[in-house]
Order: C-alpha cells, then sequence, then structure tokens
C-alpha cells in the first residue's frame, strides 16, 4: 500500500472513528481527529458525503469479509453469533457508523448491502429465539438494535483498555440472554431453526 492510499485509510479510520460518537461531526472534526488539515482531507474527498458514502462502501465490504469464515448453517445460532461479535469487534466503530449514519441510506448501492447485512442479522436472531436464546415475546428490531449498540460499546470498551476483546463476544452474547432471554425456557426441534446467510 502506498503512501497515499495509507493516508486514505487513515482518514477513513479516524472518519468512522468521529462519525460513530457523533453522526453530525464536520469535516473538520475529522481533519483533527486524522491529524491532517482539511487541504489535506480534500485531496482525498471532496465533499463531506463523498467520504460518508465512500466509508460506508469500504465498511460494507470490511464486515462482509470479517464474517465470510463463519459457517452459519454447521452450528448453533448462538454460536454463530458469537463469531459473528468476533468478527466485527474490531470493526465496531465502522458498524456503529452505518448502524446510526442516516446519510448513507442516500446511496441506493450502500441502502441495498445495508439491507442485507442488516436481514441476515435479523435471521440470525429469529433462529436464536427458536433455539430458546432470546424471548419470542422480543421484537427481532429490538434485540438487532441491542446487539448494535453492543458491539460498539463492546469496541469502545477494548479501545480504552477496560476489558479484553477476546472477552467481547461472550459478554455481548451473555447480555443478549440474560436481558431478552424467554421468561420460560424452552426447548426446540433442531430442524426448525432457520439458518441466516451471512453477516
Amino acid at each position: 500500500m502506498g503512501r497515499l492510499e495509507e493516508t486514505r485509510e487513515a482518514i477513513l479510520d479516524s472518519a468512522a472513528a468521529v462519525l460513530a460518537a457523533n453522526p453530525r461531526a464536520s469535516l473538520s472534526d475529522i481533519a483533527t481527529a486524522a491529524s491532517i488539515g482539511r487541504a489535506t482531507l480534500h485531496r482525498h474527498f471532496s465533499s463531506r458525503n463523498d467520504l460518508v458514502i465512500t466509508l460506508a462502501r469500504a465498511s460494507i465490504q470490511a464486515i462482509d469479509a470479517a464474517c465470510a469464515h463463519i459457517d452459519y448453517h454447521g452450528q448453533s445460532a448462538a454460536d454463530s453469533l458469537r463469531e459473528t461479535i468476533e468478527a466485527i469487534v474490531p470493526l465496531g466503530a465502522r458498524y456503529s457508523f452505518l448502524a446510526y449514519q442516516g446519510e448513507v441510506l442516500e446511496d441506493e448501492q450502500v441502502r441495498a448491502e445495508l439491507t442485507r447485512q442488516v436481514e441476515s442479522v435479523r435471521a440470525l436472531v429469529e433462529a436464536l429465539k427458536l433455539e430458546g436464546g432470546v424471548g419470542l415475546d422480543v421484537p427481532t428490531a429490538w434485540v438487532v438494535a441491542t446487539i448494535d449498540a453492543l458491539i460498539y460499546a463492546g469496541w469502545l470498551e477494548v479501545h480504552r483498555k477496560s476489558i479484553a476483546a477476546r472477552d467481547v463476544a461472550g459478554l455481548v452474547l451473555r447480555t443478549i440472554t440474560a436481558g431478552l432471554g424467554p421468561r420460560h425456557p424452552r426447548s426446540v426441534r433442531p430442524d426448525r431453526v432457520p439458518a441466516p446467510t451471512r453477516c
């Protein structure tokens, strides 16, 4: 990777962290976080929208690549969710940016790819419900939103060095199943558990 590409990636990393914390952050905020001037930033991205959409596309690709190794069809939904979280936590800022930056939905391609990823997470949650890990009465949208928030929280605490990266997935899964689990645990036939496609 050349120097220009390294600078561009560094800008995207900084932008993800800044925008995940504050979706309304300005280009000046991002430039400051990246330790560069506005002129340098504009040499790589013509506008804030250009930066946001570029970051969205790169983030979607990074998440897909991180989850590509997971065998969603050959294991339980709980194990699949654990592996998904383990894969995504290092990308927590980018994941949170995608979840909360409404501007990305203005791009048709990004909107379609985000819909695909969200539907995969929804399928994973539905499978977890049938396994008895989450109560059937808990709205799937609420579980997905909770997962989104916990992944970002995990990423943030790892960067603050308050918890180890290896512990995040277990903590997230424990929070989900303990807090949103069924009031009366039950067993479900394995053949009733649908397998999601990709994260």
